[in-house]
């Protein structure tokens, strides 16, 4: 699978919430508060040092998690993963934010576990989650599905990759490419077709995606299928030289020698297709099949 993208907008805009409903003492929050406005600044070390400073002087665990979850954000502002992970957790596993930051914290902290490949905790906590969080989003789909493609479930990373598709009201072309792998990687064959199908009227000129049309009608014997795929594909320009021959003999295996003969000719004039031994024996018998009709009238 391609390098996981995980940190969106939400994630990197991500910040602590000072919450009316728990106290803190007026140190912690004005320092938090300062923490905060260096943050906003991009003052990283300003804040990452006050930030740390207060740790000391928090004594209640809500105090304690506050500053812990927002040495987590100084963190993955700045990239640094693993650092933000550690912030994270410790503040998670107090239990002592308000439960909306629990929630949001869940979510961010799996995703960082995703990034690092730990899939199996990262589908705890997003399945701790879920329990609380009610319908899911397209965005909400689309960790899932990221989820079950590391642990090695195709089959429902598929389902979460069409969940998030139905639920986008303009879903990115690489959801469609995902579904696509994943169909593939579960072996289920024709929602693989149908998934590449919707690829080509996203982008019709792709190449590849007329080449993997084709390569899955191959692939469930439908080959006449699969010539019509590469056929429409030529007829586009879109067909690359070294699937000529591919082309070439499905004329033939659909006794249409005349074509097969036609486009050898074609590929080597244009030098599309080098006359080896094997390519010419090829337009030979190309030409000996489109006589035999002809003589036996």
């Amino acid at each position: 699978m391609r390098k996981l993208i995980l940190f969106t907008c939400l994630a990197l805009s991500y910040s602590g919430v000072l919450a009316a409903e728990h106290s803190a003492s007026p140190t912690i929050y004005q320092g938090v508060r300062e923490a905060q406005q260096a943050l906003e600044q991009q003052h990283y070390t300003q804040a990452q040092q006050g930030l740390k400073s207060l740790l000391a002087q928090a004594h209640s665990p809500y105090e304690r998690a506050l500053v812990q979850q927002n040495l987590g954000i100084v963190a993955l502002r700045q990239q640094h993963l693993e650092q933000a992970r550690h912030a994270f957790d410790a503040a998670l596993q107090s239990q002592a934010l308000p439960a909306a930051e629990q929630q949001r914290l869940r979510r961010i902290q799996a995703q960082l576990l995703l990034r690092t490949g730990e899939a199996a905790a990262a589908m705890r906590l997003l399945q701790a989650w879920r329990a609380l969080a009610g319908t899911l989003q397209a965005e909400d789909c689309q960790l899932f599905a990221y989820a079950y493609t590391q642990l090695g479930q195709p089959s429902k990373a598929a389902w979460h990759w069409q969940q998030a598709i139905k639920q986008s009201q303009s879903p990115p072309l690489e959801w469609y490419q995902q579904l696509a792998a994943a169909y593939l990687a579960a072996q289920q064959i024709e929602p693989a077709i149908a998934a590449v199908r919707q690829l080509i009227q996203r982008q019709p000129q792709q190449a590849q995606y007329w080449l993997q049309l084709a390569q899955l009608y191959l692939k469930q014997q439908q080959n006449n299928q699969a010539l019509a795929t590469l056929q429409l594909a030529q007829h586009k320009g879109l067909l690359p030289a070294d699937w000529l021959l591919l082309l070439v003999r499905l004329y033939m295996q659909q006794k249409q020698p005349l074509k097969a003969m036609r486009l050898l000719e074609s590929a080597f004039v244009h030098q599309q297709l080098d006359k080896t031994p094997d390519n010419l024996a090829l337009l030979a018998m190309a030409r000996q099949q489109a006589r035999e009709p002809a003589l036996s009238r």
